[in-house]
């Protein structure tokens, strides 16, 4: 780095080790799962965390330290029912987006949980009622 002039540190340190150690076709396919990358079933946090370690391979390297079109990426890939409630919101900072998807999971969970609750036709405590005179 210095016979070439670079400035020693850890951004062009690290750009210099992947670009000598990590091969060209595993980038290529490193790149291509972020952008087949979705949620799913996945929880806010495990796709949170793949998320980060796949976004590390994108070629668009110049944009992915860019905090909006990280962003912009995150929403994309999100789960219809969190999207919903994330997409409709401004963010400016990462780290805001992931919190708020976090609190949208678990509104969701808390409300899905009650309509399986209410579905059941009789009370569990109805049904252990001693029946007829004591």
């Amino acid at each position: 780095m210095l016979t070439n002039g670079v400035e020693i540190n850890w951004a062009n340190f690290k750009e210099a080790m992947l670009e000598k150690y990590l091969s060209q076709s595993f980038k290529i396919r490193k790149e291509q799962e972020f952008q087949e990358l979705r949620q799913g079933n996945m929880s806010v946090t495990d796709f949170t965390k793949n998320f980060e370690e796949l976004s590390h391979y994108c070629s668009h390297n110049e944009y992915a330290s860019n905090e909006n079109w990280k962003i912009n990426q995150y929403i994309h890939a999100l789960r219809g029912e969190i999207d919903t409630v994330v997409g409709q919101q401004r963010f400016t900072n990462f780290d805001d987006i992931v919190h708020n998807s976090l609190e949208a999971e678990i509104g969701y969970a808390k409300t899905t949980f009650k309509k399986k609750r209410d579905r059941f036709p009789y009370k569990y405590h109805e049904k252990l009622k001693p029946k007829g005179s004591p």
